[in-house]
């Protein structure tokens, strides 16, 4: 028996929540990006960034937190960890 073996896919790298609002705990605003997936990735590259909130309805700006302790319901945001 013979066979290719296929690469594990890789974890998410973001936990995703919609309709979710990290309020303060702001580190930097990261600007216009073009998606929440785009957002992960500027926390992903900031030091000290453990979450974010991405604007989806209004500017579509990304803020880099420390945390995400502060949550709140909101229709025009994506959050993630």
């Amino acid at each position: 028996m013979s066979g290719v073996a296929e690469p594990e896919p890789p974890a998410p790298l973001c936990e995703v929540h919609a309709g979710v609002n990290c309020f303060h705990s702001d580190i930097v605003d990261g600007g216009v990006v073009s998606s929440a997936a785009a957002c992960c990735v500027l926390c992903q590259n900031q030091s000290g960034c453990s979450a974010w909130t991405y604007n989806i309805k209004t500017d579509q700006h990304c803020w880099l937190k420390s945390d995400c302790a502060g949550l709140t319901n909101d229709t025009n945001t994506v959050s993630g960890s």
